[in-house]
């Protein structure tokens, strides 16, 4: 049994430290991750804690709160894949073009036209 408080010490030294096989840094969600991961197995051995809210792990939720901020401001988690919405012109192309107007896009159509 490890008390809290030096739990809180380990666990802030892992999120700040951790790195993958080619010694990367994870994406700042793989980190919440592990930290639900962590409190899992916590509670899986008969140890429940929350990690997120109890008091004697404020020292590594706020470690892990700042690696995550440090991520993101270096371009980890950003939302890749994620589809531009279209401005209303390109909807009156569509529409000039009549690809818009039964409520169905022709797709093949739209493939055409580029």
């Amino acid at each position: 049994m490890i008390p809290f408080k030096e739990l809180d010490a380990i666990l802030a030294r892992f999120y700040l430290g951790v790195r993958n096989k080619e010694g990367q840094e994870y994406e700042p969600d793989t980190l919440t991750g592990f930290q639900n991961s962590i409190e899992r197995h916590l509670k899986n051995n008969k140890v429940v804690v929350d990690l997120k809210r109890n008091d004697d792990f404020s020292h590594s939720r706020k470690v892990l709160e700042a690696k995550r901020k440090q991520l993101k401001q270096e371009g980890k988690g950003n939302k890749r894949n994620r589809a531009e919405p279209i401005d209303t012109q390109e909807i009156q192309n569509l529409y000039d073009k009549q690809l818009l107007g039964s409520g169905k896009v022709c797709w093949s159509s739209l493939k055409d036209q580029n």
